[in-house]
């Protein structure tokens, strides 16, 4: 039986909706930590909010770059299809 290949393409989306699930709530925790800061919550616990925020980001941000420009990523193909083997073709 042949196997069908995974197209670059599809992995790079992969990527980016990854990214996303990350991102998201990162976004989220930066408008919480916005509207806890009106009610006086303690600074400790506003910048420990903000720091865990920078902090996914950053983490975030790394990863999607190691994942795209890696050498030896399957991201970093040049060609339409990274010859990974999916599952098998009916």
């Amino acid at each position: 039986m042949a196997l069908r290949r995974v197209p670059c393409r599809r992995l790079l989306t992969a990527s980016r909706v990854i990214f996303l699930i990350i991102a998201i709530p990162d976004v989220l925790l930066d408008v919480v930590v916005g509207k806890l800061e009106p009610y006086y919550i303690s600074a400790i616990i506003i910048y420990g909010l903000k720091g865990t925020e920078y902090a996914l980001f950053g983490t975030d941000l790394w990863l999607l770059g190691v994942f795209l420009l890696h050498p030896h990523s399957i991201a970093s193909a040049t060609t339409t299809d990274c010859g990974i083997r999916g599952r098998r073709a009916p």
